[in-house]
């Protein structure tokens, strides 16, 4: 087969694969997607002819999955079309490079392996989904990292079969989606026999045991979800907090402009007192959503802590600060949350603060700035803000609150080491109006879901222009806003018992196995000689 053709198999699988993400969701594509890849790969060739068909797979992917980008660098960043597309299309193709070197792996393994042999076979079931998602927690930690598109978040829309997250986190439903491609691949790959495809052969007896282990591993995951889900809503308990979730819907272009601050803040003070009529308890503004240093405005903060101590409620709020630096020449910014505590601020206190850590690469500092002076010239709109010292907890006798800034969310470990604090609820404030109305909103909704799955915590997410939301502990969005609406959403939300789960205990357990099966397979097959040429 021509590999024009085979180009043509790979990117047709990667876009399959997107499609299984908002806003399609269509998450069985997930299944069957990585197929494509392992076809295209078990075929004659030079192993570097194989990196590019994983290359082609993963530009199909990232593609479609982050279309968004351009919109949210051209419109918003205002930066230039063509620099915009060049941002994006740049960031697709270091994306791409992981699926790449995945497909080199699998290419690698094809030569060297006699895959009619058993033994051989299994080596493959294992070391496939565990190469797979050690990629993925590279790219997540890899300069800041960017985990966004992670398998394992295409099947939350399928809520029974992403509880196993409280088992695995994130990355185990990758490692269960890798297996599945597997396993289907070698029932279907016995049958193709085009030229140049690496024959191999599978008797009746492993076909039949092929399709009892699909249907145990996906009918006993679903399940097994369905079961976790009945239990943990049968365990909903009498102690709940009503939240009030502001939703401005200020635009990006208004946000910080000095003739709409006026107009900005009196909106959200007027959502904020609709709140409190409803009975909330926990108020929570969006990520700077208070459009000037609230710390250093006494008197929006004497209304702020008037509000909170009059009404007897909690108050969390998004605004910018400032460090200064050296001999007070310079400063810095934070992306800040406070916390206004009626109980704290009777004495006089200043509110409790959090800065976000987790800072978003080009949006809120420039990386390899040093190497890359010229960036700086190109991305105007970038402010010099600076990462926070370390995790928070606000709490009270009745609640711990982990509070999570836009991008931090989509880090699992962050989200986990919180929790292990103590924390019984995910507060996840975001200005997703960089997004406008694409997917992207919806793709960090379902982010928040599994944070929510992986540690049986509720979460709540106040979003400026949307998609605000309360979650419960297994993953189902109880209540949501609309994208582009201005709206106070208030709910009650039922926190967490304490109770950690095993992912939360034990962390990236299968992670760790995963190296080890890796390693493990590197000392089996490296010794070889090839089995293909």
């Amino acid at each position: 087969m021509r590999p024009i053709i085979l180009y043509v198999i790979a990117l047709a699988g990667g876009i399959l694969q997107a499609l299984a993400f908002p806003f399609t969701n269509i998450a069985s594509f997930s299944f069957i997607a990585l197929i494509f890849l392992f076809i295209v790969t078990n075929t004659n060739g030079r192993l570097k002819q194989h990196f590019f068909y994983g290359f082609a797979w993963g530009f199909s992917f990232f593609s479609v999955l982050i279309y968004w980008i351009i919109e949210t660098v051209h419109i918003f960043g205002k930066l230039p079309l063509l620099i915009s597309l060049g941002a994006y299309l740049l960031l697709v193709v270091y994306l791409s490079l992981y699926p790449a070197i995945f497909a080199l792996f699998i290419a690698w393994l094809f030569k060297k392996l006699d895959v009619n042999i058993f033994y051989n076979r299994l080596l493959l079931y294992l070391s496939l989904p565990s190469a797979w998602i050690i990629l993925e927690q590279v790219r997540g930690n890899f300069m800041s990292g960017f985990p966004w598109g992670v398998l394992g978040y295409s099947l939350v829309s399928w809520q029974e079969m992403v509880q196993m997250a409280e088992f695995t986190s994130v990355y185990g439903v990758s490692f269960f989606i890798v297996l599945i491609n597997v396993l289907i691949f070698f029932l279907i790959g016995s049958e193709i026999k085009y030229s140049g495809f690496k024959q191999f052969t599978l008797g009746k007896k492993e076909k039949f045991a092929i399709l009892c282990l699909l249907f145990i591993l996906i009918g006993g995951n679903y399940f097994m979800g369905s079961q976790l889900i009945k239990k943990y809503e049968a365990q909903i308990n009498n102690e709940s907090l009503k939240v009030g979730l502001l939703q401005g819907n200020i635009s990006q272009e208004i946000k910080w402009n000095e003739n709409f601050r006026d107009e900005t803040i009196l909106k959200y003070f007027k959502l904020q007192k609709e709140a409190i009529r409803s009975g909330a308890k926990l108020i929570i503004w969006p990520e700077t959503s208070f459009p000037l240093y609230l710390l250093r405005e006494d008197f929006f903060l004497t209304i702020f802590t008037n509000q909170s101590l009059s009404n007897n409620v909690y108050i969390i709020a998004g605004t910018p600060d400032y460090i200064l630096e050296g001999q007070g020449n310079s400063y810095s910014i934070t992306n800040t949350a406070l916390f206004f505590r009626p109980d704290n601020l009777d004495q006089k206190k200043l509110p409790e603060r959090y800065d976000k850590i987790h800072l978003v690469p080009f949006g809120e500092y420039v990386p390899l700035k040093k190497w890359l002076p010229f960036i700086d010239k190109l991305v105007e709109e970038v402010g010099n803000f600076r990462s926070g010292e370390g995790a928070q907890l606000f709490s009270n006798g009745a609640f711990s609150l982990s509070p999570f800034i836009c991008f931090e969310i989509i880090f699992p470990e962050e989200v986990r080491n919180s929790i292990n604090q103590g924390a019984n609820l995910i507060v996840h404030i975001t200005n997703d109006a960089w997004f406008g109305k694409t997917a992207a909103p919806r793709q960090h909704v379902e982010i928040v879901q599994m944070r929510s799955i992986e540690n049986r915590v509720a979460s709540v997410t106040a979003a400026n222009t949307g998609i605000s939301n309360i979650i419960s502990n297994t993953g189902k969005v109880i209540k949501e806003t609309k994208l582009m609406e201005e709206t106070v959403l208030v709910g009650d939300v039922f926190l967490s018992t304490g109770e950690r789960t095993f992912y939360g205990k034990n962390g990236l357990w299968l992670l760790y196995l995963s190296y080890g099966i890796i390693l493990l397979t590197i000392i089996i097959v490296a010794k070889r000689k090839d089995f293909h040429t």
